[in-house]
């Protein structure tokens, strides 16, 4: 998994207003609330049995193979899946298989598991799953959005659009020296 640190003003500002929140009485009483939820949440976890959980659609599942990174971010999916079953474990019925003369007790994953955890790892996975740093996704993003605004009010196609490095740096905020371009990419959340 990808991440990147916002080091924006605007973040700062926003965690400074966050920590003074915490000294409020609002901010106690959230802070209590966090507490119940995290003792609920605990409680829940306590009820779940120890079982084991068999995917009988995992041949059948694909993932991209493009990059080396999708080793690991397969292995996420696939224990998301088997993590969401479990979830719903009393609404499955509990198999039994002898192998050994052990008794081993398993749940079997649904169509609707695999369906759940397809849509949290578009959420969750899909931003690691890029081929692009984050600043250089966000980076294109503003050239797109800088030639899209210049070619609407020229009136032309994008592929005729021809711009500089000023342009570009004038549009993103970004200074003239390779140094200063750098860390104001990295900086700036856009």
């Amino acid at each position: 998994m990808v991440l990147t640190v916002n080091e924006s003003k605007e973040q700062t500002e926003q965690i400074h207003r966050l920590q003074r929140d915490e000294e409020t009485l609002e901010g106690l009483i959230k802070s209590e609330g966090k507490r119940d939820t995290i003792k609920l949440h605990r409680n829940a976890q306590r009820l779940l049995q120890p079982l084991k959980v068999i995917n009988p659609y995992a041949d059948k599942l694909t993932f991209i193979s493009h990059q080396t990174r999708t080793r690991r971010d397969h292995k996420k999916y696939l224990s998301l899946i088997r993590s969401i079953a479990l979830l719903h474990q009393y609404q499955r019925p509990i198999k039994t298989h002898n192998h050994n003369g052990k008794s081993i007790k398993y749940i079997e994953v649904t169509e609707q598991d695999i369906a759940i955890a397809g849509v949290l790892a578009h959420e969750v996975l899909g931003r690691s799953l890029d081929e692009l740093p984050a600043h250089t996704r966000k980076l294109l993003s503003k050239l797109y959005e800088m030639v899209q605004a210049a070619c609407n009010k020229l009136n032309m196609a994008q592929e005729d659009y021809r711009f500089t490095r000023k342009e570009v740096r004038d549009y993103c905020g970004l200074s003239h020296g390779k140094r200063g371009a750098q860390s104001k990419i990295l900086a700036e959340p856009w």
